[in-house]
């Protein structure tokens, strides 16, 4: 059949494209972990077993990952007052190349450049 028909040949997979691939699997992965753990933690009744679990679920927060970057919501309440939150500290060589990816992307790919048309 490929005689045939003579199909153009497939171009590889850029590296750039290979690796992005392989991060967003190790997330989803990370992510399935998260949810594994947190069911084996309501399932637990040893109290080591517990903290092992636990300690296991901080290393996959999310939040963590948000707070290195300087993008998670700080609270700064005290007492009964409560104010609004805002992202503040993390690192802002990783808060910079994110915002410049996003940038870029928002320019030049048609999907968030619509995303951004709707925001604005």
């Amino acid at each position: 059949m490929g005689a045939r028909l003579r199909p153009a040949p497939t171009e590889p997979t850029p590296q750039a494209r290979r690796a992005l691939q392989a991060q967003a699997a190790r997330r989803l992965q990370l992510v399935e972990m998260r949810k594994q753990e947190a069911t084996r933690l309501k399932q637990t009744a040893n109290t080591e077993a517990c903290a092992d679990i636990r300690s296991h679920i901080r290393l996959l927060d999310r939040r963590r990952i948000a707070a290195l970057a300087g993008l998670a919501p700080v609270a700064r309440d005290s007492g009964k007052r409560t104010r609004s939150r805002a992202i503040a500290g993390g690192r802002p060589v990783v808060r910079r190349m994110l915002y410049l990816a996003a940038l870029q992307a928002s320019r030049h790919h048609p999907r968030f450049k619509a995303f951004r048309a709707r925001l604005e």
